[in-house]
């Protein structure tokens, strides 16, 4: 990494301007990629420098290009974007300025890339076009803070995530429009993705920028957030060309119930498909949402070889779960609708309508279907380390999961419920949140899963009501499990426990066969006492940050109270988590609900009970709760 490269990522902290820039003497954010140079002289550097006169040339008349150069090992390949308010003078004039800064920032590297406030220019030895790059990430906002940090920051969440929609699904990939705070005054919002990628992938890197706004300048009154895929923007000193701005639509109607099974419709192979149309599998029909990509069902059985033994990953209600890999190389999850299976069914529908519209980090992938003869397959992206749960259940795999990838897991999980609670197009209730639903990636981290119990609510309908409770004891709130009202109070409850079993490195179900409390009233124990680091994994001997810890499992108690209305939203937990000056509320005494599903629910007398057994709570030697001079892991810093 070079001095450039490492300032880009230093940005992320430390870049801070009295008012946002229009225009910039030299790049915000620079990345050289790896290590593959060429050498002066050579046929690449001429290709290379062919490729620099085009698109300049070409950027006198447009704001988006993309072109190469050459063939063989020596092709090159360009892109180039303007920001979507600007001229194409001063588009030219940005693209000009690159050709020269990235030379200079980057010499004889065959792969680089630098943005500008007013353009990114990017080049490659390999064809990059289509593919999304969200990593580094520039910050810059102003240094002023609005006088109503909670309502402006519900107020921008919802204004930029509209206008990522808006962006998203436009083929300029550009939205701009602006709102009212603070007395009416005007907020103006601009957004933008390179023209390349598909709606989907724009989506999900606008939706990256704005989920990292928390992290750095929620307070702000101007903000610019950028990767070398999209950015987004918002001021209130009106930087952004007016006439651009987006007209809305009219209010979107009510979102109607989910519609019953269509009848039978034969189609051909190889076609799309509308949100209306069918596929007949055997004696039963399911919609398909549209866009999402219909695939062979001959690939798919070479790719999990036939659905072996050796490729199965695990079952749930909807079916078995096979691993494979497809032709392009891609490792993918393959679900298999269990035959005769309503429940597969109604779990198939639910997922096919809803998480295909998503698009979150932290929410696993759909990336297709497969709808043929008597075969119903949902394909996802697959994640190798599998499901929370077999880490905690694993005495050796939990021993990787330090304090610091505890917490990283603890806020991922968090955001992913803000997203699907609020940032989302619609507001989504999962309805079965736990530890085996919840996927770690090859960096660990975490992806909620699983979306065949979740509900779709509309704007402004707040509560839900069911007779067939449907979940698992143990994760459920007492309002469910008992009266069957939920709502995102439910998803609260449960990542109320699932903080817990992060921090105990316990899961639910070793309360089950043990004299101790349930995991509620366990910890409820130990923090009337005062003894917070009772609860702590032994794994993690001394190396955890104790305000931290102490944080954690205070927000988890907050979560698990009985009364919903004392629980706090997801927003409030994102905030809580990644706040060391805010003062919490007190926790209430938890639920405890009895996990043998007798449909009541009781309050123990949380003074008795002894702890669990030594080899129940965890094969790892306890260490004494560390002093201040144990801390090892990081400083205490604002994040």
């Amino acid at each position: 990494m070079n001095v450039h490269e490492f300032i880009a990522l230093i940005l992320c902290s430390v870049l801070f301007f009295q008012s946002l820039p229009s225009k910039a003497e030299g790049p915000v954010l620079s990345h050289c990629f790896d290590s593959r140079n060429y050498t002066s002289g050579s046929q690449y550097e001429s290709n290379l420098n062919k490729l620099f006169t085009s698109l300049s040339s070409q950027s006198s008349s447009k704001g988006f290009i993309t072109d190469s150069i050459g063939e063989g090992p020596n092709q090159v390949y360009g892109l180039v974007q303007c920001k979507g308010d600007i001229s194409l003078t001063d588009c030219q004039k940005c693209v000009n300025t690159s050709t020269i800064s990235i030379t200079e920032i980057c010499p004889y590297r065959k792969e680089a890339a630098v943005r500008f406030v007013n353009c990114v220019f990017r080049y490659s030895d390999r064809n990059f076009t289509s593919q999304s790059q969200t990593q580094p990430v520039v910050y810059i906002y102003a240094v002023l803070n609005v006088s109503d940090p909670d309502g402006f920051k519900e107020i921008i969440g919802s204004f930029m995530m509209n206008l990522a929609e808006t962006a998203s699904s436009s083929p300029s990939r550009f939205a701009v429009n602006v709102t009212k705070y603070e007395d009416f005054r005007n907020m103006y919002g601009m957004v933008q993705c390179t023209r390349d990628l598909s709606e989907m992938d724009c989506n999900i890197c606008l939706h990256e920028m704005i989920t990292r706004i928390p992290d750095c300048c929620v307070r702000s009154p101007g903000v610019f957030i950028a990767s070398l895929s999209c950015y987004v923007n918002y001021d209130r000193n009106t930087p952004f060309d007016l006439s651009l701005l987006y007209t809305p639509p009219p209010s979107k109607p009510a979102i109607p119930a989910l519609p019953p099974l269509p009848p039978v419709v034969d189609y051909g192979d190889g076609h799309s498909f509308d949100s209306n149309d069918t596929r007949p599998i055997g004696n039963i029909d399911a919609p398909i949402n549209e866009k999402l990509p219909l695939m062979n069902l001959a690939a798919l059985k070479a790719a999990t070889r036939n659905f072996s033994t050796a490729n199965k990953l695990g079952e749930g209600g909807f079916g078995p779960v096979y691993k494979g890999k497809l032709l392009d190389g891609r490792e993918v999850a393959v679900k298999r609708l269990a035959r005769n299976s309503k429940q597969g069914l109604e779990e198939l529908r639910s997922e096919v309508q809803l998480i295909a519209k998503l698009g979150h980090r932290n929410l696993v992938r759909l990336l297709g279907c497969c709808l043929e003869g008597k075969e119903m397959l949902l394909v996802y992206e697959y994640l190798p380390n599998g499901s929370l749960d077999g880490f905690l259940n694993d005495n050796v795999k939990r021993k990787r999961l330090d304090w610091k990838q505890r917490y990283k897991i603890i806020e991922g999980i968090a955001r992913g419920l803000l997203y699907l609670h609020q940032e989302s197009q619609y507001r989504i209730i999962h309805r079965d949140l736990k530890t085996s639903n919840i996927l770690l990636d090859e960096d660990l981290n975490p992806k909620i899963s699983d979306f065949g119990l979740a509900r779709l609510f509309e704007e402004s309908q707040y509560v839900g009501n069911t007779r067939n409770v449907a979940g698992t004891y143990g994760y459920m709130p007492p309002e469910y499990a008992i009266h069957g009202r939920f709502s995102t109070k439910s998803d609260v409850f449960s990542f109320g426990v699932i903080v817990l079993e992060i921090v105990m490195g316990r899961s639910i179900g070793s309360f089950h066969n043990s004299d101790s409390n349930n995991l509620q009233g366990h910890a409820w124990r130990h923090w009337t006492r005062g003894s917070y680091f009772e609860l702590l994994d032994r794994c993690l001997g001394n190396r955890y940050i104790e305000s931290e810890v102490v944080r954690c499992i205070h927000i988890a108690l907050l979560c698990i109270q009985e009364d919903t209305d004392q629980r706090p939203t997801m927003s409030s937990v994102v905030v809580m988590l990644s706040s060391y000056t805010m003062n919490l509320a007190a926790p209430l005494q938890p639920a405890f609900l009895l996990t043998s599903g007798t449909g009541r629910s009781r309050s123990d007398d949380i003074s008795t009970g002894r702890e669990a057994s030594e080899s129940e709570a965890s094969s790892c030697t306890r260490s004494k709760a560390p002093s201040n001079n144990d801390v090892t892991i990081s400083e205490l810093v604002p994040r």
